[in-house]
């Protein structure tokens, strides 16, 4: 610890704390993750052992996956905590989706593609080392000061053993919205497919603005997943009736929706397919990370190209620029928001200030400063633009459908089962009984 200088606290949870830190040997920033261990004589705990032999596994150049996984540069005990420290992560995709629904904006496509092109590189990575992460989640992905997307939060993963016989594994694993069927239904054997599933509900996620299966508790989840990808048949999934918790509680037979019908309206037939293999209900029947990587969603960029469409500005960045455009988004948003609350402040008590509250892109002249007048009066006083002029720059896509969504959409989100049957109850419950939402 001796070579570290704390600089702030960037984050807190049940394992420890999370600070900033510099590095005196390089002056580099590093993320210093500290782990509370309760009791010395056990020895360390398990999820933390796995976090750092994952995370030494992956971290060699040798593995692959180096360069969209978090880097451990090393780890130490200090007292009664181990520390991991970490390379320093500018932000994650959870602050970046979280910002833009603020400004009522969602990302535009060309940037939902090298998000995911770059979250499944990293996936198809780790795997291709035997290890399933098993938290896939917006919050553990994580955006570099370089524009890389790398994984992070190796709490829950562990080594896969494909052949194995009669694996053990938990299924208490994955954050709720981005838990596949299987885990839903308590598999204790599966596979690389948890993590795919879960990429597959963050690019529904990065599509649409919002989550696609938000539940408010596990049966609700399961409610929510089978209400929008069907019941299990043995047509669509053979193995379904031999999971550990199939048959403990049953729901109204359901038909799967259409994904057309649950993503954005001009999301590309290419996505919504893609989009479907990975969000499969069997298991076995889900697209890997590596063969979704050849999907022919990520070769449509070229063949706009090719077909002399016009760009969008997106498409004339890289994707180390677009990337880090996404991790300075939070900070920006921050911004704006103090310059929103000045204008307001500032407004006579006469003036409407509905003007400065309105989406970024339907200010207009007599409303607000206009981008071209923000940017001149920004270069005459020798001050930079305005943070809303930058976020106009990034042309971000706004929310406006999901006032109107269509409503097979509106059904398919809010519907609730006319009852659920759970064994071992002497009557049918209500779904207000299990999950009132």
């Amino acid at each position: 610890m001796e070579h570290y200088v704390l600089l702030r606290v960037l984050g807190e949870g049940t394992f420890g704390r999370v600070y900033l830190a510099r590095d005196t040997r390089s002056s580099a920033l590093a993320a210093l993750k500290k782990v509370r261990v309760k009791r010395a004589e056990d020895g360390l705990p398990k999820v933390l052992m796995r976090e750092i032999q994952a995370l030494e596994k992956l971290s060699a150049e040798a593995s692959g996956a180096s360069k969209h996984v978090v880097q451990l540069r090393e780890h130490f005990a200090q007292g009664s905590a181990v520390v991991l420290a970490l390379e320093y992560m500018q932000a994650d995709l959870q602050q970046v989706l979280s910002s833009l629904a603020l400004v009522g904006h969602r990302l535009p496509l060309p940037t939902v593609r090298v998000v995911l092109r770059q979250l499944l590189s990293g996936v198809a990575g780790v795997h291709a080392q035997s290890v399933l992460h098993r938290d896939l989640k917006p919050s553990n992905l994580l955006f570099s000061p370089e524009g890389v997307l790398k994984i992070g939060d190796f709490g829950l993963a562990r080594v896969h053993e494909a052949q194995a016989q009669n694996p053990n594994y938990s299924h208490e694993v994955a954050t709720r919205w981005y838990r596949s069927p299987e885990l839903l239904f308590g598999a204790r054997a599966y596979g690389q497919g948890v993590d795919v599933w879960a990429c597959g509900a963050i690019f529904a996620e990065l599509l649409n603005g919002a989550p696609l299966f938000a539940g408010h508790n596990d049966i609700d989840q399961l409610y929510r997943v089978l209400s929008l990808r069907g019941t299990p048949t043995a047509t669509n999934w053979p193995s379904h009736a031999s999971l550990p918790d199939y048959g403990k509680i049953a729901f109204p037979h359901m038909e799967p929706r259409p994904l057309r019908e649950l993503v954005h309206p001009e999301t590309p037939q290419a996505a919504v397919e893609l989009l479907d293999s990975m969000l499969a209900l069997d298991p076995a029947r889900r697209i890997s990370a590596a063969e979704a990587l050849r999907h022919p969603f990520f070769q449509e960029q070229e063949k706009e190209a090719e077909a002399g469409k016009p760009k969008p500005r997106s498409l004339h960045a890289s994707e180390e620029e677009l990337l880090m455009e996404l991790a300075a988004l939070p900070a920006l948003v921050k911004q704006w928001e103090q310059e929103q609350q000045q204008s307001i402040s500032s407004t006579p008590p006469h003036a409407s200030s509905d003007a400065a509250a309105l989406p970024l892109d339907r200010r207009s002249a007599d409303g607000g400063a206009s981008s071209s007048s923000t940017a001149a009066a920004a270069a005459s006083s020798g001050t930079s633009a305005s943070a809303s002029e930058q976020l106009r720059r990034l042309h971000l896509h706004e929310l406006d459908w999901t006032s109107s969504r269509p409503s097979a959409f509106q059904a398919a989100l809010q519907q609730l089962p006319p009852h659920v049957s759970l064994t071992g109850l002497k009557k049918p419950a209500t779904v207000d009984d299990i999950c009132p939402c």
